[in-house]
């Protein structure tokens, strides 16, 4: 509701009046551009009332560890430091045809070790850095309650950011026939909602997060790329198949089995490397007249993953990231209103704010390409 200013110099403008907003976000969200393929990708979330989103991300537990010093034949303990304590009395731990049952621990610590009896296999030398499975538990009847620690979550957060834009009139525009005029509200408002569409979706892959240390300072919200490169599985090499399924098959046993389903990368990367990849097993319609060819999808042991392109993306690099773990979140959809000014014109302004909140960024995955 607009209230009138009390005292006779006071009055009020249709600039003061809330309601004159124009709602500008269920438009915004109509466009799905496809040159803003993350923002189409990911969906939106619940606005928020503050400039800080907080979430909690659970660290993956894990079931095998590396041995940090080298285990000796008939020592009866197995060194895996910090991670001992995700371990309890009865689990089954597996070493190639070796199997070890845990039956108590030493001091906890950075050396920290667990005492194990062989319960099949030759025990033998373990090397340091070999891995153990966490394969098994098996307890015997009546015996005493054991538990494993808990996997610590990981708090993480991000900040809004607010992207502005306006639209300018001349007055002699806005008084020509009301047709012509229409059209060319309707036109202006498109052109400058593309626009900031496409410099949103570039936020979301690219941002940096700045938590500015007061309002005078414009904060800046951090995108996948940001989280991903703090808080995930970063790899460097030339690309061959085999070296991109030794990515797939990292990413799928830190996910504890669960297979990646989207890759991102430059168009120019997938046409370079995907797109001639294998052509000499497939089949060709001689009578195709097309030339040129695509794949979307490639198929292997560790899952079918999707083959996506964002030019926004640089051009060496491949991420590995489900959109469904991204959500867009408004603290001030967009909207539109008219500001007063001195001039022979009237100024529009456009204004919103969002933020994002990027899950598990733990779990994806970047492989720079030399």
């Amino acid at each position: 509701m607009a209230y009138v200013q009390e005292g006779a110099s006071y009055g009020i403008t249709s600039y003061q009046i809330p309601e004159n907003k124009i709602e500008l976000d269920t438009e915004f969200f109509k466009l799905a551009l496809p040159q803003t393929p993350i923002l189409n990708s990911i969906s939106r979330g619940q606005p928020i009332q503050s400039t800080k989103i907080e979430w909690w991300d659970d660290n993956p537990t894990p079931f095998e560890f590396d041995l940090i010093a080298e285990h000796t034949a008939n020592d009866g303990q197995l060194v895996i430091g910090t991670q001992a304590n995700l371990v309890k009395v009865g689990n089954i731990l597996k070493y190639k045809d070796l199997y070890f049952r845990v039956k108590g621990f030493t001091t906890a610590g950075p050396n920290s070790a667990v005492q194990v009896n062989v319960v099949s296999g030759t025990d033998v030398k373990i090397e340091a850095k070999q891995k153990v499975q966490l394969v098994s538990d098996a307890m015997p009847e009546g015996a005493d309650w054991s538990t494993t620690g808990i996997v610590t979550a990981v708090k993480r957060f991000n900040v809004t950011q607010i992207f502005t834009d306006g639209i300018r009139f001349t007055n002699t525009e806005m008084n020509v026939a009301p047709e012509y005029n229409l059209q060319l509200v309707r036109d202006k408002i498109a052109e400058k909602l593309t626009k900031m569409r496409i410099l949103l979706d570039r936020t979301i892959l690219n941002g940096v997060l700045r938590d500015a240390a007061n309002n005078t300072e414009p904060r800046m919200m951090g995108g996948i790329l940001y989280y991903v490169k703090q808080n995930g599985i970063l790899c460097t090499g030339n690309f061959s198949e085999a070296n991109f399924q030794a990515f797939l098959e990292k990413l799928y046993y830190a996910r504890q089995e669960e297979p990646i389903t989207d890759v991102w990368m430059h168009p120019k990367l997938k046409q370079t490397y995907f797109n001639p990849l294998l052509e000499q097993k497939r089949w060709l319609n001689i009578a195709d007249t097309r030339a040129g060819q695509m794949i979307d999808t490639y198929v292997s042991e560790w899952g079918n993953i999707r083959l996506n392109t964002a030019s926004q993306l640089p051009v060496d690099v491949i991420l590995a990231f489900d959109p469904n773990k991204a959500k867009l979140i408004p603290f001030r959809p967009f909207t539109m209103q008219e500001v007063p000014v001195a001039g022979d014109y009237r100024f529009f302004s456009i204004v919103g704010e969002y933020t994002m909140e990027v899950r598990d960024s733990a779990l994806a995955g970047l492989w720079t390409v030399p």
